[in-house]
């Protein structure tokens, strides 16, 4: 059985074998890259590279912006909606009759999210790579300069795919959120609001000290404590008095 400490040590002992793997590659990419891959390439590849990668985030949030626009205007046609209800990946959950254009918007904006954190994992690790190269251990390395190249050519790339991402998540919140949300909020007000019954308990509980059910704890709880405040508030008040 191999216990907590064992697990641990094992733990340490293959991070230090990967990290200095890690290192010796990086070493011998330095070598062999020095004087075939400068730093302006390596932007091109970098930009290319998550190009690609974000190929899929690029074209399926320019296709649901448009249908957010559109369903903002009130422009959607039938065609439309079974354009959206293929392309969103709502036609794998079926139903489509059930389906309203809000629920093919939402199940389209959740579909991209495992791209939406895949690139931003691969993204966020390229930058970790390139803080660890500009210490002061491995600066020298030009496989630093070449994985900056990456990153900055990376991150043009990153730019666009936030501003995107940004652009169809405003438009889902005012296209989709908020008129949901105004549809929905006088029923939770009214679901919210006490009943004639809880009012009536409230009331009595108030203004007489009672009980309407005698069998209510909560509510005898209540009394309880409103008859100890108003002895200690009576109590205050003849101490004012005779001082």
């Amino acid at each position: 059985m191999i216990t907590r400490k064992d697990w641990l040590e094992q733990v340490l002992y293959w991070g230090m074998l990967f990290a200095l793997a890690v290192f010796v590659t990086l070493l011998l990419l330095d070598l062999i890259i020095r004087p075939w891959l400068p730093e302006e390439v390596a932007f091109v590849l970098g930009f290319a590279t998550f190009y690609l990668l974000a190929n899929t985030l690029f074209f399926g949030y320019g296709s649901l912006s448009a249908y957010l626009d559109k369903l903002a205007k009130s422009e959607l046609t039938e065609a439309d909606r079974q354009k959206a209800y293929e392309k969103s990946g709502a036609s794998k959950h079926g139903l489509i009759e059930q389906l309203t254009h809000y629920g093919i918007a939402t199940i389209w904006l959740d579909r991209y999210s495992p791209y939406r954190y895949a690139y931003l994992g691969l993204y966020l690790l390229l930058a970790a790579s390139v803080l660890t190269l500009n210490l002061n251990l491995v600066s020298g390395l030009t496989t630093g300069s070449i994985l900056e190249g990456l990153f900055w050519g990376a991150t043009l790339v990153s730019v666009f795919v936030l501003a995107a991402d940004s652009v169809v998540r405003w438009q889902y919140a005012h296209t989709v959120a908020e008129p949901v949300y105004q549809t929905l909020a006088p029923a939770l007000m009214a679901a919210q609001a006490p009943t004639p019954e809880a009012q009536e308990q409230e009331y009595e509980l108030a203004h007489n000290k009672v009980c309407p059910d005698p069998d209510d704890k909560e509510c005898q709880a209540a009394v309880h404590e409103a008859e100890k405040t108003d002895k200690a508030s009576d109590a205050d008040k003849e101490a004012g008095k005779k001082a």
